[in-house]
């Protein structure tokens, strides 16, 4: 009786699961799809839903107010109305199907065509990736200045950079999506200098590029998922953690933090990613229509993140958020060494090529 009693938990429970599953709706589609549904898996890169059609699944992790968000719909809105409905787009936000190393993989599996990772994600599959990561590449007098100075210098690289990811990993980048500056906060105490890190426990997202950061600045960095965030930040289990400040007023992080610092540590894009397969599998007009989309749909959105980066600060401190000014030279210094131990004689190279393009772009900007 007692294994019968349990068989029949058991299968109550499965059912229930699976029930729960099927009426779950992603905020801008009907279901959260399984691992190759609609793709046909890596053998079969582009099934038409239809005769002629195509579907693509774009999965973020970012939440559904987030301009990374609107970069997807912006996207969907643009490639569905030029492609005269022939690519159909389903946007999946804020980790519906998984955290952000989970998205790529499914990318590569075609489980997921498009998803938009931080470039230090994309650079687990192809190292010189990390180029846009390396801590404190880029100048400007603000977010704006330093997005369009990076705009006006990326071309020097990106083919080089995109033709070296699709032969390590087969995916594609689309376009660079802005992220923003990274910010410090916390619970226990203002930061003004690198040193002020010391003894702090930071949540970091698991990339080396992170742990390496934190650790020269004296912090312990704890790699955790984005997801669990808040909580651990709410139950102490982390004392503090980076990102822009945008992200910081969206994902209610002034709830359980006090202290801000806005130390741009990282200044950060993000990279719209897709399989390279299901990319050549489209027919070409369809290909073209997907990375002219993307480009205009990152264009757009990144203006509206570096400028929400930069008016959510005050915005911040109405809510109750103590502001330091971080004393950059502090964390130049500290971080100095980052690109001789992040990148190898590949990434150096492209790192010195973007160095010599941002340098011409600041010359011509006076």
């Amino acid at each position: 009786m007692k294994k019968l009693t349990s068989l029949m938990i058991a299968a109550a429970i499965l059912i229930s699961l699976f029930t729960a599953c099927q009426g779950s709706n992603a905020s801008q589609s009907s279901a959260v799809p399984t691992a190759g549904a609609s793709a046909g898996g890596d053998d079969s890169p582009a099934v038409p839903v239809a005769e002629g059609e195509f579907l693509i699944k774009l999965g973020h992790v970012e939440p559904v107010d987030s301009n990374e968000n609107a970069c997807a719909l912006k996207f969907e809105e643009l490639l569905e109305e030029r492609s005269g409905g022939r690519i159909q787009v389903e946007v999946y936000p804020a980790s519906q199907l998984g955290n952000e190393n989970d998205l790529v993989e499914s990318v590569k599996m075609n489980a997921v065509q498009i998803t938009i990772p931080s470039a230090g994600a994309a650079a687990r599959f192809y190292s010189p990736l990390n180029i846009f990561m390396m801590p404190f590449y880029l100048d400007g007098k603000d977010e704006m200045e330093k997005y369009h100075n990076l705009m006006g210098a990326i071309d020097a690289v990106w083919d080089d950079l995109n033709a070296g990811l699709i032969e390590k990993s087969s995916l594609r980048m689309l376009a660079p999506f802005w992220y923003g500056d990274r910010c410090v906060t916390n619970s226990k105490k203002p930061i003004v200098k690198a040193e002020d890190l010391k003894g702090l426990n930071i949540r970091v997202p698991d990339q080396d590029i992170y742990v390496q950061v934190f650790s020269a600045l004296g912090a312990t960095p704890t790699p955790l998922a984005f997801s669990e965030l808040y909580m651990a930040l709410s139950q102490g289990v982390v004392d503090g953690q980076d990102n822009p400040a945008y992200t910081d007023y969206v994902k209610n992080f002034y709830e359980v933090q006090k202290y801000l610092t806005v130390t741009g540590h990282i200044t950060q894009i993000q990279i719209p990613l897709i399989g390279e397969k299901f990319y050549q599998s489209l027919p070409e007009d369809l290909q073209k229509m997907v990375v002219e989309c993307m480009d205009e749909a990152a264009s757009y959105a990144s203006e509206l993140q570096a400028q929400a980066n930069i008016d959510i600060v005050d915005k911040l401190v109405e809510l109750g958020m103590e502001l330091s000014e971080a004393d950059r030279e502090s964390f130049v210094e500290a971080t100095k060494d980052i690109p001789s131990v992040m990148l190898d004689e590949e990434g150096m190279v492209f790192y010195q090529t973007l160095q010599e393009a941002l340098s011409e772009v600041y010359g011509k900007n006076g």
